[in-house]
């Protein structure tokens, strides 16, 4: 072969060869480009669940916190509620202080011990004291001394060898009240928020 039959022949394949290697590097490069665009794609996909897995929890807490908030309120205003229902009830006790006196007098004097001992009465029931005393009461009126109250309250106090029976309205509603309360909030908060 001639030697100019062989530049063109090695020209040829040189040509060839750097075609064969364009084409080949074009491919590679359209396969890494693929890639690329896929792992890219994989990556903003990963990124979008993993923002609405954020957002998704970042919601489900702010609901929780909403219904404590909302729960939180309800309970206040059920407080809220039985509290004016205990001075309602302390306030319609003390309406009737008066006559429930000689019931309260027999009460504490069933519970009286031996020797002396003091009624404190709401200032101005005294005198209904010692005549409930005297009538239903003849021999203990003697050893019983009445006394009246700092401030009206309701019911009275027996004081006998240093121990105070507190029988007053506020004290026998404080004691009632805990037996009570679930019962009223049961019967007159429940059907307002979502109870019986």
């Amino acid at each position: 072969m001639a030697y100019g039959d062989l530049l063109r022949a090695l020209s040829e394949e040189v040509a060839r060869d750097a075609t064969a290697a364009r084409e080949a590097g074009a491919r590679e490069a359209e396969r890494l480009v693929a890639a690329a665009r896929a792992e890219a794609a994989a990556e903003r996909a990963r990124a979008l669940t993993a923002a609405a897995a954020a957002e998704q929890a970042q919601l489900a807490r702010a609901r929780g916190a909403a219904a404590r908030e909302a729960e939180a309120l309800a309970l206040r205003e059920a407080r809220r509620l039985l509290e004016a229902l205990r001075a309602e009830a302390l306030a319609a006790l003390r309406d009737r202080g008066a006559s429930l006196v000689p019931r309260l007098v027999d009460e504490l004097c069933a519970r009286l011990g031996e020797g002396p001992a003091v009624l404190v009465a709401d200032p101005g029931e005294e005198a209904l004291v010692r005549a409930h005393l005297a009538r239903a009461h003849p021999a203990l009126a003697g050893r019983i001394e009445v006394r009246p109250a700092a401030a009206p309250r309701g019911g009275l106090e027996l004081a006998q060898a240093g121990l105070v029976l507190d029988d007053t309205l506020p004290a026998r509603l404080e004691r009632a009240w805990e037996a009570l309360e679930p019962e009223l909030a049961r019967r007159y908060l429940g059907a307002a928020h979502g109870g019986d």
